[in-house]
Parts: structure tokens; C-alpha cells; sequence
């Protein structure tokens, strides 16, 4: 009864790994970050925790038919990973590595359970079957991909990894370890008659190894072919003793590779001019291999710890991997070769045991072939032969041991191996009984006692594959919050979700916290929270964040630069939100981001990110210096050095650096460098205001003015010609240049031409109509603006589109009712304009209307209500006085209702003024006329943070943000202000 069971528990397990190798092939999970890995772990370990629970029901007896035979394979298998959990504990990343030999376990459990159950050829035979269907179904959804019908949310489709069709392994390379592995397998099948319709899936697979452009297959797969031929051909020569057979046949197939390698190194001499593939992936992973050398020699016992290559190769890089990362900022986290892996990770006991499992497998393959009793059992022995070898080739110019279908596959086989090569016990027939039926004399036989079954053995292995199991459930945890966390950090980078961003940074900083909690190990997750610190402009966390991520990847480049970048920006941030900044913490915290920044620098001083932080960082150190009346020439010196170096490297921010270049050279006294970075940087932005204004100053200081004009008609052409997308774009540059010609060489004929052509394009515009204004007021002669309102007027129908004020600029004597329009839309224009330059050409309108109001004789009350727009214009455009004199005059001549909002306004323009006292009598009167008002409640709210009336201003602008309409542009900006008060209430205060 208990062999039955025993068969029936074996043929179970064998459906079971069956349906394994289609899960591990076949499993794509997209709400995880990578979509392929922790999937197809999780279900490995769940594979095997049903295995050795079945077990543990039904356990084997010592000497049962399924009983473990001998398994040396496996012993060493088992030796080395012991050796890497011994390594992985006295590395610097210890859960890191046990992560890593977590997954090497479970397929080592896999293993165990396949040498128990594939005891005979026709279940290896079975077992080969699978794994070729497996494979060709994940050809078919290659396929697939190649003619555009792919269901699956890749986000890789537009890189050329996807066109290599990676099918369900997310990488062409991946794909290819295993179907090269595939097709050696199902040669084998082609030796079994009623098998040999395989040669159908292997087509498609063989297609599909094509289509995956890898290199190292085909010469893996020569060298399990020769492999074959040179033991055929030994098996025919009787002189050779079968001991001797396995190794002359390695050695065969050594002399052979030895030659063809000499034959091939002057032919490529020859083509190329180089005795090696120089292609720009070759020649990264040669240097990739000389770094790993270094660092197994630099660790020749322990090594760095399983799993740890990545975090501890970039202090090995050479020149040409960091200029590779600086270009393409991409790291290789493997080095591309198993055994010099092995070599860093576990030290040269780490590699020697690597080194005699796989030599062992290829031993004992040819053996079985060279003396397996049946045929089938040596067809196996060649085709063991050939897979072990084809995967080592394979090995050395990858990392085949470490992907997870072509790693699993490969304990499978080692497993499928040990179990053909123990024979399976038979049990004993009657003793009684002869073959013919015929009774046989026999001596009385003594009762054995049966053995106890491995109860122990079983509940180990219940433990190791629950171990397994809850591992790769916390990582498969972990990987789906930090797709969630991922996918915040991708929506927040859209421009249309701005409403939505406090919402989308809360759920992304909760799961990203959530997943670094279960997999601790793993920087990726500091490192994303970090980001999204920074996007909600929480210094203080993103500066936690990313020291945390740096200690998990101590050499990463970008991570300190990071880490810069987040104190750096803390440091701009204390200084912003005190009226009174604490210039030593500023200059402590500008000199620890310049300290990280240095340490990013020492490991890659051509990245541009790494460059770009530096350069701000030096530039805040000159302003700083400045604010504390300190020579800054020095670090403005530097900061062109740093931009200069940052040019050369290929800026991530091509404008900035340019228009940081152009404000140092200025600053050292030599504008005439810095005309041109400040024209390439026009070219990117060329409506960045400030950028104009740094030309213009510095072609004046070099009295050169022949580029700024230059420039300007550049983009005045490009501006043009791109209507009406480009309106904006025509407005800021004709601005520019009405007032470059205006003040730079005080033609303003060239200037009124300049703004008529504008006209002619844009007549609708207000900002040109009240350039025009401007212009007319420096001449005093509205002569020609009334001629092109008339032209443009008329052009118009009958002058739609035309400006109410201007209309009533050219009306003669415009009545109090077209005034009063007029001024409306003045200081409705220039309200629109705060901010801008384009505020102060309003504010040249209002001058003309000023003016017509001093002819008219109009009603008190209508004419305080003009002098009230027109102090707003004024306002506005930063003419305090004017603006405080005309609201002083207006104000009590209005109703009482309006007073409110006007007294805010003239508590502005006092404070612009520098009179923050009478600014705060006047507001503090306004709040009394208008005391639920949002505008007036606003403004007193930054008047007390000015003041440093912190908890009052929090309060007055909590009252303010809850009467402005919700998404409304001032409640943002609000809200803004709100948060940066209350950092600035929660910062030490300095002894």
C-alpha cells in the first residue's frame, strides 16, 4: 500500500514541476515593477512549498524506490550555497545577499524534488517535452510582439530591448539563455520516435533565438555541438578506457576552441583592425570584466557578498563605464560573466566550488553517456553533456545562472540528472517464485524491520520552502507598492494633474514607505520617496530620504548628487521663508550638499547630473557670499569653471547652465564672455524674461549690442512665422526690442517701426497696444498711435479688437464714461501682467489717461474711481508713490463698500515703499471695511509675515485660502505661501 502511495505521490510531484516549468516560463505580472522577476519567484516558491508539504504527508522510507539516492551534483550545489550564505553574512549588505540566495534555494528545493521523481528516461523525456512546449509558447507571444498584437502593458516598447522580442523573460538576452537552452533539449527528443514531431516547436524557437540578435547562443550551442560530436567519435575507439573517455573529450573540445579562436583572431585582425569584437557592448563589458577582476582580487576570500556586485562596482569603474553611464545614465548591476561574478560575490572559494559543479556535471554527463547501460540513458548522457556545457559557454559572456527562467531551468536539469543517474530500487519478489511460475528451494529469510520514514528530512524541507515562500511574497509585496509609488511619480510629472498633486504625493509617499518597510534593503525605494519629497518641496524628508538610499548605494553618483541636490535646496528654502536667514546654517548646509556633491564627483566627475548640482551649489555659495557683503568673486569664478566643465559634459539643463554661465561671467567683470551662453540660452527659453534682461545689461556693459539685435531678430523671425501658436512668444520679443532700441540707442523712429509691424500681426494684443502707449508717452505725441488705431481699426471693423483705452486715447476728448472704461481696462491688464515687465508698458497707458483726466471736469466720485484704476496700474508696475498718492486721493471719495480692497492696495504700495508700519495702520483700517474679503485678508496675511507676526499670519491666511474659489491660481499661490510660513515656524530658531 505505501508503494503505491509512494507512485502515486511521485507521478504527482512530476505533474506538479511540469506545471512549474510553464508557470516560470509563461508568468508576466504588470502591477509590479519589474514584471517578469518577482512573479515568477513567488510562484516557485509556492511550486515547492506544494511539494514539500505532499511530501510531508506521504514522507518516504530510507531505501524506498523513490528514496533520494546519491546526489554528489547537488552536494556541491548545496556546498556553495552554504559558502554564499556564509559570505552574505559578513558582507556590508547582508540582507541584500540572502535576498539573492533566497531564489537560489528555491530552485536548489526544486531540484531535490526532481532528482527524487525523474528516475527513468521516459520521465527526463517527459520533462524535456514540457519545457520545449513551455518555450514555444512564449516564442508564439514573441511572435506576437514582432507583428504589433502584444496585450501586455509593457512601458518598454519604444527602446530597443522590445524589438528584439523578449516575450514573457522582458529582455531579448534572457529569452535567448533559455531558448538556446531549449533547443538542446529538444534535439534530445528527435532521438525518441514517437517524440519526433518537436522539430515543429524547435523551428519557431530557433526563429525566435534569431530574432533575438544574441551573440553568445550560437557559440554556445557550437560548443555543446562539439561537445557531442568529439564523445561520439570517442565512444567508437575502444582503445580509450571509459575513465578516460569524459576528460579527453573536454579536452578535445578545449583544443578545438583554442584553435578555432587563433584561426578567427586574424581574420577579425584583418576586418576590424582589432584582434577582438569592439562593438560598443563588447567593449563595456571588457570593461566591465577588468573592474570585476579587480574587485574579486580586492576581496579573494569572502568576496563582497552575494547580490552586491552592483552597489560595489562603480568604485571599479573605468573611464569608458563612467562615460557610458554619463551618457546613457545606465549602470550594469551584473558583470556579464558568471564565474567572475561568483568571484566578486563569494571570494575564490566561492568560484572554486562554482568551477567544480560545473566541471562535476560535465564529468559525470559524458560518463553516463560513454557507460549508460541502456541507449536512452546515454542519449541523455550526450544531451546532459551538451546543456551543461552550452550553459556554461553561455555563462561566461552572460549572466544566464542569474535570470530567472534560464537559472531555474538549470537546477531543474541538474535535479532531472541526479535522479536518472541513481537507479531506482525495485522491490523484491517473492522468494518462493522463480520467472516461470515454478516453486524454488529457498533458505528461510529473518524478518527486517521496516524503516521510519523521513519525517525530518521532510519538515526541513517544509521549512526551507516556507522560508522561500514568504521571502518572495514580502519582495512580490514590496515590488507592487513600488509600482504604485512609481506610477505617483509619473502623474505628478504631467502638467495637467497639477490640481491633483497633494492627493497623488500622499498615496505615492504611503505605499513607497509601505514597500521600503518590507524590502529595507532595497535603495530604490529612499530613493523614489526622495523624489517625490522634492517634487512637494519637503526638503527636510528628501534630505532623509536620500541619505537613506546612499547608504544602501554607497557609490551610486546620482544618489549623492541627490543628496546634494535635496540640501542644496533646503538651504535656498531656510533662506527664502526668514525675513532674517541664519547665513551660518545656510552656509552649513551649502557645504554639507558641497561635500556629497564631491563624493559624487569621485566616482563619476562627467556625469552631467552630477555637474549640473555642482554648479548651483558653487552659485549659491557666490550669493551667499554677496547677502553677507563677503568678496564673492572667487566662487563666481568657480561657478563658470563648474558650467563650463558641465557644457562639456552635455547639460541636463541646457538653458540654465548657459544662463548661470552668462550671470558669473557678469559678475566677475567680463560681460563680453557673457553674451553668448546668454544667447544660446534665449534660444532654448526665449520668453524667460530675466535671461533678456541679463543680455541687455551685459551688451550695454560691453557696449556690444550687435548680438542682443541679432538675437532679437531671430527670434522676432521664428515668433513670426509661427502664428498664432507663437503670439506670446511675438509679444515678449517686440517688447525687447521696442525697448533695447528705445533705450539702447535711443531711436525710438526704429522702435515705432518695430511695433507697427507688430500690430500688423497681432493687432488684438493689449501688451502691444500698450507698448504704443509707452512710446507715445516718451515722446509726448499721440499722433501716430491714433493713425494706427485708425489703420488698425478700420482693418478691424470699425475698431474690434481695438483697446478701450486706446480708443480713448485717440478720441480727443473722451467722455467720463469712455475714461472710466478705458482705465478699467488698464488696471485690468496690468492686474493680468503682476509680475511681468509687460506690467510697466500698462503703466506708461495709465500715464496717458492720467493725463487726459487732469482736462476732464468730471463728478468727485468718477473721478476718484479713474485715479483708483489707474493707481492700481501703477501698483501693479512698482510705482509705489504714484500708486500711494493716487489711492490717498481716491479712497475717501468712494463709497464706503470699496474702500476695503482700495486700502489693502495702498498698504501694498506702502510697503513697497519701506513703510511697514504705516502699511500695517492702513491694512489693519481695510480689514475693518472688509473683514471677510479674501484679497484684503491676503494681503494682511503677508504683511504680518513680513513683519514676523507668524502665528497671526498663519491665521489670516488660513481665513483668506478658505474664501478663494477652490483651483483658483491665487489660492494655490496662497496655499504655497501658507506651507512656507509653516517651515518657517517649525525651523530652529538660532542661538
Amino acid at each position: 500500500m505505501n508503494m503505491n502511495n509512494q507512485t502515486r505521490l511521485a507521478t504527482f510531484h512530476r505533474v506538479i514541476i511540469f506545471a512549474w516549468v510553464f508557470v516560470l516560463v509563461l508568468a508576466l505580472f504588470p502591477l509590479t515593477a519589474n514584471p517578469v522577476e518577482p512573479i515568477k519567484d513567488l510562484a516557485s516558491a509556492a511550486f515547492v512549498v506544494v511539494l514539500a508539504v505532499s511530501l510531508l504527508a506521504v514522507p518516504v522510507r530510507p531505501g524506498a524506490p523513490y528514496d533520494w539516492g546519491r546526489m554528489p551534483v547537488l552536494f556541491l550545489a548545496g556546498l556553495w550555497l552554504c559558502w554564499g550564505v556564509f559570505c552574505a553574512l559578513l558582507s556590508q549588505f547582508k540582507m541584500a545577499g540572502m535576498d539573492e540566495l533566497r531564489v537560489y534555494l528555491t530552485w536548489f528545493l526544486m531540484a531535490l524534488f526532481a532528482a527524487r521523481v525523474f528516475r527513468e528516461p521516459r520521465h527526463v523525456h517527459h520533462l524535456f517535452l514540457v519545457i520545449g512546449l513551455a518555450v514555444f509558447f512564449s516564442s508564439v507571444y514573441g511572435f506576437a510582439q514582432y507583428l504589433g498584437y502584444d496585450i501586455f502593458p509593457w512601458s518598454t516598447r519604444d527602446v530597443e530591448e522590445y524589438r528584439g522580442l523578449p516575450s514573457t523573460y522582458a529582455n531579448p538576452n534572457f529569452a535567448g539563455h533559455t531558448l538556446m537552452l531549449s533547443l538542446i533539449l529538444g534535439a534530445c527528443l528527435m532521438t525518441v520516435k514517437r517524440m519526433r514531431w518537436v522539430i515543429l516547436l524547435l523551428v519557431l524557437i530557433a526563429a525566435h533565438l534569431y530574432l533575438t540578435h544574441m551573440r553568445g547562443a550560437p557559440v554556445a550551442l557550437l560548443a555543446g555541438a562539439l561537445l557531442t560530436g568529439c564523445a561520439l567519435a570517442l565512444s567508437r575507439i575502444p582503445k580509450i578506457s571509459a575513465p578516460w573517455k569524459p576528460m579527453a573529450a573536454l579536452a578535445a573540445v578545449a583544443l578545438l576552441g583554442l584553435a578555432g579562436l587563433a584561426a578567427l583572431l586574424p581574420v577579425s585582425k584583418a576586418l576590424t583592425g582589432f584582434y577582438v569584437p569592439t562593438d560598443g557592448s563588447l567593449i563595456l563589458r571588457y570593461n566591465g570584466y577588468y573592474g570585476a577582476a579587480k574587485m574579486a582580487l580586492d576581496h579573494p576570500v569572502t568576496g563582497v557578498g552575494p547580490g552586491n556586485y552592483g552597489r560595489k562596482a562603480i568604485a571599479y569603474w573605468t573611464p569608458y563605464e563612467k562615460r557610458w553611464f554619463a551618457d546613457q545614465q545606465k549602470r550594469n548591476l551584473r558583470a556579464h560573466c558568471d564565474l567572475l561574478e561568483t568571484a566578486t560575490e563569494t571570494g575564490l572559494p566561492g568560484l572554486a566550488l562554482h568551477v567544480a559543479l560545473l566541471v562535476a556535471l560535465l564529468v559525470r554527463s559524458l560518463t553516463l553517456a560513454f557507460t549508460g547501460d541502456t541507449p536512452e540513458k546515454r542519449h541523455l548522457g550526450y544531451t546532459f553533456a551538451a546543456f551543461f556545457l552550452a550553459f556554461t559557454v553561455d555563462g561566461l559572456f552572460g549572466f544566464n545562472l542569474r535570470v530567472p527562467v534560464s537559472g531555474g531551468l538549470f537546477f531543474l536539469v541538474i535535479g532531472a540528472f541526479e535522479g536518472v543517474t541513481s537507479p531506482l530500487a525495485q522491490p523484491a519478489a517473492p522468494e518462493h517464485v522463480n520467472k516461470k511460475g515454478k516453486a524454488k528451494a529457498s533458505r528461510p529469510v529473518l524478518a527486517v524491520p521496516e524503516k521510519q520514514p523521513r519525517v525530518f528530512s521532510s519538515l526541513a524541507l517544509c521549512g526551507a520552502a516556507t522560508l522561500c515562500l514568504v521571502g518572495a511574497g514580502v519582495v512580490f509585496a514590496g515590488e507592487i507598492q513600488y509600482q504604485k509609488g512609481n506610477g505617483a511619480k509619473v502623474f505628478l510629472e504631467n502638467p495637467d494633474n497639477t490640481m491633483y498633486y497633494p492627493q497623488a504625493l500622499k498615496q505615492g509617499e504611503d505605499a513607497l514607505l509601505t514597500g521600503r518597510s518590507l524590502v529595507f534593503w532595497d535603495e530604490r525605494y529612499s530613493d523614489l520617496l526622495g523624489h517625490l519629497a522634492m517634487k512637494a518641496g519637503n526638503t527636510e524628508r528628501s534630505i532623509d530620504y536620500y541619505k537613506r538610499a546612499l547608504q544602501t548605494d554607497p557609490h551610486h553618483p546620482n544618489k549623492a548628487a541627490n543628496l546634494a541636490r535635496a540640501y542644496l535646496g533646503h538651504a535656498l528654502r531656510f533662506a527664502r521663508d526668514n525675513v532674517v536667514p541664519d547665513y551660518s546654517q545656510v552656509s552649513g548646509l551649502l557645504e554639507e550638499a558641497r561635500r556629497q556633491v564631491e563624493l559624487a564627483e569621485r566616482y563619476c566627475d562627467i556625469s552631467p547630473h552630477v555637474q549640473d548640482v555642482f554648479w548651483r551649489i558653487t552659485r549659491a555659495q557666490a550669493v551667499l557670499a554677496e547677502e553677507q557683503g563677503r568678496d564673492a568673486r572667487a566662487y563666481w569664478e568657480e561657478t563658470a569653471n563648474r558650467i563650463e566643465a558641465s557644457r562639456r559634459c552635455g547639460p541636463r539643463d541646457i538653458a540654465g547652465a548657459n544662463k548661470g554661465l552668462g550671470m558669473a561671467y557678469a559678475k566677475i567683470g567680463q560681460p563680453e564672455k557673457a553674451i553668448e551662453p546668454l544667447a544660446k540660452a534665449l534660444e532654448k527659453e526665449p520668453a524667460d524674461e530675466s535671461t533678456w534682461s541679463l543680455l541687455e545689461t551685459a551688451a550695454r556693459d560691453s557696449g556690444n549690442t550687435a548680438p542682443l539685435f541679432s538675437v532679437l531678430y531671430k527670434n522676432y523671425a521664428q515668433a513670426s512665422t509661427g502664428l498664432p501658436g507663437t503670439e506670446d512668444l511675438l509679444v515678449t520679443v517686440l517688447r525687447r526690442m521696442v525697448h533695447c532700441y528705445a533705450e539702447l540707442t535711443r531711436d525710438t523712429r526704429v522702435a515705432e517701426r518695430m511695433v507697427r509691424s507688430g500690430l500688423a500681426l497681432a493687432p488684438h494684443r493689449a501688451e502691444l497696444w500698450a507698448l504704443c502707449s509707452g512710446l507715445a508717452t516718451r515722446a509726448d505725441d499721440t499722433t501716430w498711435l491714433c493713425r494706427e488705431a485708425t489703420q488698425r481699426g478700420g482693418a478691424a471693423n470699425a475698431g474690434k479688437g481695438i483697446p478701450a483705452f486706446v480708443q480713448a486715447l485717440c478720441s480727443g476728448s473722451a467722455a467720463g464714461d469712455a475714461l472710466g472704461l478705458a482705465s478699467q481696462e488698464v488696471a485690468r491688464e496690468a492686474m493680468k501682467s503682476a509680475g511681468q515687465p509687460s506690467a510697466g508698458d500698462f503703466a506708461g497707458a495709465a500715464d496717458l489717461l492720467m493725463r487726459m483726466l487732469e482736462g476732464q471736469a468730471l463728478a468727485v466720485d468718477r473721478a476718484a474711481e479713474i485715479k483708483a484704476n489707474i493707481a492700481t496700474a501703477y501698483l501693479e508696475a512698482g510705482r509705489w508713490e504714484d500708486a500711494n498718492r493716487l489711492f490717498a486721493e481716491a479712497i475717501e471719495r468712494l463709497p464706503e463698500n470699496a474702500r476695503g480692497r482700495l486700502l489693502s492696495a495702498r498698504a501694498r504700495a506702502l510697503s513697497g515703499m519701506g513703510q511697514a508700519e504705516k502699511a500695517m495702520a492702513v491694512i489693519a483700517e481695510g480689514i475693518q471695511y472688509a473683514p471677510n474679503d479674501p484679497l484684503v485678508q491676503l494681503t494682511y496675511a503677508r504683511l504680518l509675515s513680513t513683519a514676523g507676526r507668524v502665528d497671526e499670519a498663519l491665521f489670516a491666511f488660513t481665513a483668506a485660502i478658505n474664501s478663494l474659489p477652490d483651483a483658483s491660481p491665487l489660492k494655490v499661490q496662497a496655499q504655497r505661501e501658507l506651507e512656507q510660513l509653516r517651515a518657517r515656524k517649525r525651523a530652529p530658531v538660532p542661538e
